[in-house]
């Protein structure tokens, strides 16, 4: 399945923290109340990638393309990666001296130590697809929060 069609992803990025830090851009991601499976059920499925913003007058907009306009606000940001990573780059950075190598070194140093050697290791260790890892490390380090079944705690 991919990340951005995963419901446990979606249902991730469902939460005001992530929310709020979205300025939507072309090439992001988003989710949304729809028809699942083409039955009568609706529920949080992938809506497509913004094509445009505010198109045609439409303010707090967001295209998909074609002539399908959908409001920011009732939509879900689904970040990626590389959008989660910046979120964070502060905390990745931290005691990294030189700027040449610096995205490695961050990486490789923060996320190890965090996701692979320390005593979250175990909580970590159950999120599959990099998507639900990345947002569960950031949740955890930008905002004091771990995912259970009953959501964000």
């Amino acid at each position: 399945m991919k990340w951005y069609k995963d419901p446990v992803y979606i249902e991730m990025c469902d939460c005001p923290e992530i929310q709020g830090l979205w300025k939507p851009a072309i090439g992001d991601y988003i989710a949304g109340e729809w028809f699942i499976d083409d039955k009568d059920t609706m529920g949080l499925c992938y809506k497509g990638i913004v094509t445009e913003l505010n198109p045609e007058g439409h303010s707090d907009c967001v295209s998909t393309g074609g002539s399908i306009f959908w409001a920011i606000k009732s939509h879900i940001w689904l970040p990626r990666q590389d959008q989660l990573q910046a979120i964070v780059e502060d905390i990745l950075w931290k005691g990294i001296i030189t700027p040449a190598g610096r995205w490695a070194s961050g990486t490789i140093s923060s996320f190890n130590r965090n996701i692979f050697e320390g005593e979250n290791a175990c909580y970590y260790s159950r999120f599959k697809p990099m998507e639900q890892l990345w947002i569960s490390f950031v949740m955890k380090e930008k905002f004091n929060q771990v995912w259970t079944v009953e959501g964000w705690q």
